[in-house]
């Protein structure tokens, strides 16, 4: 089964459980970035007040050679805002191909209760949320 795991992360927790994950699976891994960097700062002013609003993000082309639809399985991992996913992730969601077979990966300091947004969005797009892990920050590992 083919894999990839899609994240973005600006803290580092997210890019921490990709990275672990990738290795012990054997996917490919590929980093969601913005056009503009964020810092701590920007992350969260206006970020949060983005994520609040399910806002999308400008974020950089996946790959020009990438073909989503040749995965078996899309893993897309990224923060929660104060409640929100990141709009570097609702920017992502658009892209996944019809009929994609998607795990949403949620990175927060409480570890639960997120995703019904996210897992809404990817399945408006024609996509099959197949489950949605939510993490602790500070243990990558915990599911």
């Amino acid at each position: 089964m083919s894999e990839l795991i899609l994240y973005y992360s600006v803290g580092g927790a997210t890019r921490r459980y990709a990275e672990a994950r990738a290795k012990e699976n054997g996917a490919e891994l590929l980093e969601i970035k913005e056009k503009t960097k964020r810092n701590g700062f920007t992350a969260w002013i206006p970020g949060v007040f983005q994520a609040m609003r399910q806002a999308k993000s400008a974020i950089e082309p996946l790959g020009a050679d990438l073909n989503l639809s040749a995965y078996d399985k899309i893993i897309l991992a990224g923060p929660i805002w104060v409640g929100n996913v990141a709009p570097a992730v609702n920017s992502a969601a658009t892209l996944l191909p019809k009929s994609a077979k998607v795990e949403l990966v949620l990175v927060s300091g409480s570890g639960t209760g997120y995703g019904e947004k996210l897992a809404a969005a990817v399945r408006a797009n024609g996509g099959e949320v197949t489950e949605v892990v939510n993490i602790k920050s500070g243990n990558p590992k915990d599911k």
